[in-house]
């Protein structure tokens, strides 16, 4: 179930990515160049946003590619995105598809 935080903490949350349970990005919504009331609404001028949108909004330090090893996502992985108080989203990553078979 997701849970409307109190207003006053909508720009203040902490974000988090992990791989398999392990927090690979730490930070907070205070970080994003736009507050979230404001991109919130933004979109609402050109959509309605139901339950379950996701507004992109980029990412975090800690991106996998800038890593010291680098640090790759390969098939059957589970990366958690979660916002506190917002909710969270799990997406296992597939086995990509070569050209000819798309």
């Amino acid at each position: 179930m997701i849970r409307r935080p109190p207003r006053s903490t909508l720009s203040s949350s902490s974000a988090a990515s992990d791989v398999y349970k392990r927090q690979v990005q730490d930070s907070s919504t205070n970080q994003l160049i736009f507050k979230t009331e404001y991109l919130i609404h933004w979109v609402s001028k050109f959509m309605t946003l139901s339950v379950g949108d996701i507004i992109l909004t980029g990412t975090p330090p800690g991106v996998g590619c800038f890593r010291k090893p680098p640090l790759w996502l390969k098939p059957g992985d589970v990366v958690k995105c979660e916002i506190e108080g917002i909710g969270a989203i799990e997406n296992r990553v597939a086995q990509s598809l070569s050209p000819s078979k798309l």
